[in-house]
């Protein structure tokens, strides 16, 4: 399938994935659960998570392609890790036409260590929000949609590869499901 029909099917689960952030936001906003919280701040925080999870998911099999980063380009709305350092390249699919696995794995790096204080602060925040609402596992609800993204960025390159899925579902249990779980329990 090409890159842009999966980009195609990956905004599905990303709309659910931003419709969801933007309910639990409005829960925080109207019961007064955090000074100076912003929705937009929210969304960003999870593009960013997102990126970064793709971005991985990418490097499992070793080879960063055109096609993940015109999938990369494409994905998010509110927010692109891109724009946190200075890469060789305005968007993604130049940086993989560019950039070979070593210089993009430390490219990656570079944006998780700058990018890691909002995906931990987003963990975090609605892991908190999760354990003031009773019965419902909001981490698992959000991880899938996350995932859904993950597997059809996986495609993106014509081919998926099993050690990409084990990464996206290995990287989005690091950065999202744990420190949310974590949060949930304080």
């Amino acid at each position: 399938m090409s890159a842009f029909r999966q980009v195609n099917l990956g905004k599905t689960y990303y709309r659910r994935a931003i419709a969801f952030v933007d309910d639990m936001s409005g829960y925080i906003v109207r019961n007064n659960l955090a000074y100076g919280f912003s929705v937009a701040a929210a969304r960003l925080q999870f593009d960013l998570m997102l990126q970064y999870v793709l971005m991985e998911t990418a490097l499992a099999d070793g080879n960063f392609t055109v096609g993940e980063g015109y999938f990369l380009d494409n994905i998010t709305d509110y927010g692109d890790m891109i724009n946190s350092v200075r890469a060789y390249g305005n968007n993604w699919e130049e940086i993989a036409y560019h950039y070979n696995n070593a210089t993009f794995r430390a490219l990656v790096n570079k944006m998780a260590a700058k990018a890691g204080r909002h995906i931990a602060s987003f963990a975090n925040l609605f892991g908190t929000l999760n354990s003031r609402i009773p019965n419902r596992y909001l981490a698992k609800e959000l991880t899938d949609l996350v995932v859904g993204v993950a597997i059809c960025f996986i495609s993106a390159d014509g081919k998926a590869a099993k050690q990409e899925t084990d990464v996206a579902y290995a990287t989005v249990e690091r950065v999202l499901g744990r420190p949310w779980m974590t949060a949930m329990y304080r």
